[in-house]
């Protein structure tokens, strides 16, 4: 392979001396590009050719400044510019890289600009800018002449160094309220000595896994670049208190609906009245339970709510028949009575003989909904 492309070379040459330099009235230049990198790093470097004349090969010679290598077998055509056409690079005279590109059928490259070809070099660990000179430099075209009327050099400039970043830092978790700057990152590891720290470490994440923009700050800022990431960080619900009021309440026909108040204000809070979410109405004991349903607050409160029978109200007890002596209540007729809820009016104990003359008897009513409203006691005269 090396003897082909000695042989190429000196064809080349031999092709440029005797037959002549034509005196072409266009402009056939070719150039490195201009570009950036970063120290200690592989990068590609372009070769152009802006030619008003069609070329059916090319060669150059790229000294290479100090601290940059070639990538073996990293040369090649821009797909945009050729037919069947090949490449070659190698490194002659120390460090001088040798480009030759051909077609075997004398095909002539595509359009008249831009990239022909792009070969990786690694980068020296010093920065500055590095000047790409070519020198030996032919474009021929299909009838063996070099029509080459300019060479053009290119300046690589080389940054800082991007350290390797080995492990990302772990974070602590937080609870909602608190910033980044509550959580410790610890573990990271990178290339060159340095620190991580949170880019924003005045931020509040809300509850859940945040994804924190972090930096890597090495010692040696002159050299070295900061390199960005983000680590999860895991934020916990805060804690918010429930109080329950209203647990004691008369039974009216409505929902009897506990009172909830939150510390933080105005939280949204989930009630259950016995495991079910309907407010019960009937009277009884209930237990209670409240869960805060937040984003970033959690919290639970339970307590009992005690439904209390009402009393109906009667308003007008009824009047008893009168009796014989010796008779028992029983056979005391009760008539007249109403009150605001179905029931009925009786004797306490209808058993009882009362004696000669007026009676006090003790009469009840009794609520149809004995679960929601109470018996109530008087008297009535029974003569």
């Amino acid at each position: 392979m090396k003897n082909i492309q000695k042989y190429i070379s000196y064809l080349l040459v031999f092709l440029a001396l005797f037959l002549g330099i034509s005196t072409t009235r266009a402009a056939n230049v070719i150039g490195i590009s201009d570009g950036l990198g970063s120290a200690a790093s592989t990068m590609s470097i372009e070769v152009y050719v802006n030619n008003d004349n069609p070329f059916a090969a090319f060669q150059l010679d790229i000294p290479l400044p100090d601290g940059f290598s070639y990538q073996s077998n990293s040369i090649s055509l821009s797909p945009s510019r050729i037919t069947n056409h090949v490449i070659s690079a190698s490194i002659i005279d120390g460090n001088i890289l040798r480009i030759i590109s051909y077609s075997s059928t004398n095909d002539l490259y595509l359009l008249n600009s831009g990239t022909i070809a792009t070969f990786e070099v690694q980068t020296p660990t010093i920065q500055g800018p590095y000047v790409f000179t070519p020198q030996n430099a032919f474009i021929v075209d299909a009838s063996g002449i070099n029509i080459l009327t300019g060479i053009l050099a290119g300046t690589i400039s080389i940054g800082k160094m991007t350290p390797d970043i080995i492990a990302w830092p772990a974070a602590s978790d937080i609870t909602y309220g608190e910033s980044l700057s509550a959580s410790v990152l610890s573990g990271g590891t990178a290339s060159v000595p340095g620190s991580f720290s949170f880019d924003n470490p005045t931020y509040v994440p809300d509850a859940g896994v945040y994804g924190a923009d972090v930096i890597f700050t090495p010692d040696d800022l002159t050299n070295y670049n900061t390199v960005s990431g983000t680590v999860d960080v895991n934020v916990e619900k805060a804690t918010a208190s429930i109080t329950i009021g209203s647990l004691s309440q008369i039974y009216n026909g409505s929902p009897r609906a506990v009172t909830i108040t939150t510390n933080p204000t105005g939280l949204t809070v989930d009630v259950t009245y016995n495991g079910e979410s309907v407010v019960p109405v009937d009277a009884g004991t209930y237990t209670v339970v409240a869960t805060i349903n937040e984003m970033n607050y959690q919290g639970t409160a339970s307590e009992t709510l005690t439904v209390n029978k009402a009393d109906p109200l009667v308003s007008a007890w009824p009047t008893a028949s009168s009796i014989s002596y010796g008779q028992a209540l029983s056979s005391s007729s009760l008539n007249g009575g109403t009150a605001n809820v179905p029931g009925t009016f009786n004797f306490s104990d209808p058993s009882i003989t009362p004696p000669v003359g007026t009676y006090a008897a003790e009469v009840v009513f009794s609520p149809t909904d004995i679960v929601n409203y109470n018996i109530l006691l008087s008297s009535v005269n029974v003569e």
